[in-house]
């Protein structure tokens, strides 16, 4: 049985469809390499590792493989009114299985040391304490 649902499947087969012979074979050549790797428990990417994230309905498992991204948002005092868009101020990206807190320490540092004055740190329940 191939892999994939059944949409995932005509989605590919649309996909292939739309690309010339050469470039199927080129698609072909590296999605061979790239399960090469991947059965060996290796990846093209090598910094991406296995980690933990909260298992979902969608998600049936509480491993992933890749990174975690780590954002750093404004955010006005309750009651403030906001003079400034509230912008996604800085992003760190680790290893899936790394920890976000010795990364996110050094943002705050290097914010607070910019001249960028933090009150108050809002972390997410998935956030290491």
């Amino acid at each position: 049985m191939p892999k994939g649902t059944k949409k995932e499947r005509a989605l590919a087969k649309a996909e292939r469809a739309g690309r010339s012979d050469d470039e199927n074979a080129a698609y072909d050549a590296l999605a061979a390499q790239v399960n090469a790797h991947a059965e060996a428990g290796h990846s093209f990417d090598p910094d991406a590792r296995w980690g933990y994230r909260t298992k979902t309905f969608d998600n049936k498992t509480n491993a992933c493989f890749g990174y975690q991204l780590i954002a750093f948002t404004r955010v006005g005092a309750v009651g403030q009114e906001a003079r400034e868009p509230l912008l996604t101020d800085r992003v760190v990206v680790v290893p899936a299985n790394a920890s976000m807190s010795g990364p996110s320490i050094g943002v705050l540092d290097r914010m607070a040391a910019g001249g960028r004055p933090i009150a108050e740190v809002v972390v997410d329940r998935g956030f290491p304490t």
